[in-house]
């Protein structure tokens, strides 16, 4: 687990996952906690790059010496995106939930984070919808609302009217000043906290309403957490001031749920919590910070058992980790039904990471379908052995057509007994991170079931050992047929799509193509349907001798590639690819169909037409060294 050192919240959720009886080691998410590092990491961490990435590379290989069923990080303002793709790998197996208790607009430099996480959780509601991130709320302290809580909210004096603990930061130096002067005569507790002299007095000359705040008020040592709760209980009401870039609610807010107590608040979206009772709930507003006397009165009122648990720190650990802990590894039949679509061939070498990362999936609800191209090793004897352990119905093995690599994996696409929800290509030496079904599933439910949908992406490469070697280029031209036709954007390995794209490739036929992958984004975009490209990975993407296709994105790929180009090979292709759209029956828009006539026919003319022809339907590829390679094509009449 990685987590701030925030009073001792971090130890509070690891004392709870031990009495659960789990193993945690726990890493705080900053190298250092003096205010020069964390104003270095939340200004602009990227200077300090490489020693983030050695520090927290050196700390996992020390401390982290085990398998892990999780990885749960809470904030993690010093992971760098290289560090986090180090730990992808490394980790492949285990599942990685992400945790943010400030909001987005505090901290937009975390995004750069979510990426490489299974799951992003936000306490803040509207951070989930804008982002859309999963939502739970933070949690109180289970001694808060222990036996010895009672005793405590027994004996409490009421001491204060109204008391504040909390760190200087914003306006709250003047709203409490506000609130002073516009309440003189109640009794207030006042507590606030910076840990250095020095920032204080920076911030104080840069900011004028620092000079609002009572020097006596002001400490550089934080209050105890006993005598915080003390002063709590000995409070008639508890005053929250929240950050004006932040709607999420505060742990202060939270814990008053537990403690029975009064509050007020600067945030106003607390009205959209079921717990809000304006009998025990003051908003205020801060531009009128006045607290009505009959607030100050009233008693409060008790809440519901099942309202206060919902905010403990159990409801937090299922809203946000108990999934993947307390999994028993089944399938829900909720769940949308994934064929997935493996081939292989003399695949032992690598075949058991692939099935382990399969059955790895956050996603449980799915069928390996394997056709085997008559492999001469161990493949089909690894694969007999997990059949016999996850079962036939689980795993079916069918004998390929042994002709290439595409014509096997569109044996399996266009076998109509293959029924599901939802189809992806798998190849037999890749390991899929655990998110790759759920991240694929839960973006194609987003769009209408009625239209060809294809979901595919980049990777994460590595060596034949998982050791990082980089990511496959980022593309951002949109996937449409002007690209289909001459580019192939993404590898099936990361391609999941729906029945209607099944339904595409079905009555298409076994067709003379290249690649199945690239025939599958001509197809999808050909019909009108739609690609969504993640520019995330969630594959390690394994390079290896053995290997049919590879990255081939070294200086000597592009050779190899310029060099098959200007030998004809592009233009084999692309007459391949012509050849079969146009002996099939495939329903192309007539916007679609326009451009693939207006192809045929530019291929065929002069240097001229050639030239004019990409341009005037739109013909691109990805990037500007593909767009100067589809010219050359063009001018060398080798489109």
């Amino acid at each position: 687990m990685v987590a701030p050192r925030y009073f001792k919240y971090d130890s509070v959720i690891k004392d709870y996952l031990e009495a659960k009886g789990f193993v945690v080691d726990l890493v705080n998410d900053r190298p250092y906690d003096s205010n020069i590092f964390k104003a270095i990491i939340r200004l602009n961490r990227s200077i300090i790059n490489l020693f983030l990435f050695n520090f927290y590379k050196r700390e996992v290989l020390k401390k982290c010496t085990r398998e892990y069923e999780l990885i749960f990080v809470i904030q993690g303002e010093g992971l760098v995106p290289k560090f986090l793709l180090w730990l992808r790998a490394k980790y492949h197996a285990t599942p990685m939930v992400y945790y943010l208790w400030d909001s987005i607009k505090n901290k937009p430099k975390l995004q750069e984070n979510f990426s490489y996480f299974d799951r992003v959780v936000t306490f803040d509601y509207k951070d989930a919808k804008s982002f859309d991130l999963d939502f739970a709320p933070l949690f109180f302290s289970p001694e808060i609302h222990d036996a010895k809580n009672a005793k405590n909210a027994k004996n409490a004096k009421n001491l204060y009217d109204l008391s504040f603990i909390g760190t200087v930061h914003d306006d709250r130096a003047l709203i409490i000043q506000t609130i002073k002067n516009n309440s003189s005569h109640l009794k207030l507790f006042i507590y606030f906290y910076t840990p250095s002299q020095w920032v204080f007095y920076i911030r104080r000359f840069l900011n004028k309403d620092y000079f609002k705040l009572d020097l006596n008020e002001l400490h550089f040592k934080q209050l105890p957490y006993d005598e915080v709760q003390k002063i709590r209980h000995d409070s008639n009401i508890i005053l929250d001031i929240h950050h004006r870039n932040q709607s999420g609610l505060t742990i202060r807010t939270i814990e008053t749920i537990a403690l029975g107590k009064k509050i007020a608040t600067t945030n106003s979206d607390i009205k959209h919590y079921d717990f809000y009772d304006p009998h025990n709930i003051f908003i205020l507003n801060r531009k009128n910070l006045k607290i009505p006397a009959l607030f100050f009165k009233t008693p409060y009122r008790p809440l519901p058992k099942n309202i206060i648990h919902r905010y403990s720190l159990h409801s937090f650990y299922k809203a946000t980790i108990g999934p993947y802990l307390d999994k028993k590894g089944h399938a829900s039949k909720d769940d949308p039904l994934v064929a997935i679509l493996m081939t292989t061939f003399n695949g032992e070498l690598f075949l058991k990471d692939q099935l382990d990362s399969l059955k790895a999936q956050i996603h449980q609800n799915w069928i390996l379908i394997v056709s085997d191209d008559g492999s001469s090793d161990n493949t089909l004897t690894i694969l007999e052995s997990y059949q016999n352990s996850w079962g036939k119905s689980k795993l079916t093995i069918h004998q390929g057509p042994q002709k290439t690599f595409s014509h096997n994996f569109l044996s399996l696409a266009t076998y109509k007994k293959i029924k599901a929800d939802f189809y992806a290509y798998c190849d037999q030496d890749d390991v899929w991170l655990p998110s790759k079904l759920s991240v694929a599933i839960k973006t194609l439910q987003k769009e209408s079931p009625k239209n060809p949908i294809l979901y595919c992406g980049r990777t994460t490469y590595v060596d034949e050992h998982l050791k990082l070697k980089g990511l496959s280029p980022l593309y951002n031209k949109p996937p449409v047929f002007q690209n289909a036709l001459v580019q192939s954007i993404a590898g099936g390995n990361t391609m999941v799509f729906n029945t209607h794209t099944k339904k595409l490739l079905e009555d298409m036929g076994t067709q003379e193509i290249i690649s199945h992958d690239w025939w599958t984004y001509i197809l999808v975009t050909a019909s009108g349907g739609k690609v969504i490209y993640d520019e995330h990975p969630h594959i390690l993407y394994r390079q290896h001798d053995a290997g049919l296709v590879g990255a081939n994105t070294s200086i000597y790929g592009n050779i190899s590639r310029l060099k098959g180009l200007i030998e004809g090979r592009f233009k084999k292709w692309n007459t391949l690819h012509i050849d079969a759209l146009r002996s099939s029956h495939l329903q192309i828009t007539p916007s679609n169909d326009s451009i693939l006539a207006k192809f045929v026919f530019g291929r065929k003319g002069n240097i001229y037409q050639r030239l004019r022809m990409v341009k005037s339907i739109g013909l691109q590829r990805q990037s500007w060294q593909g767009n100067i390679s589809l010219y050359l094509a063009a001018l060398l009449n080798r489109i």
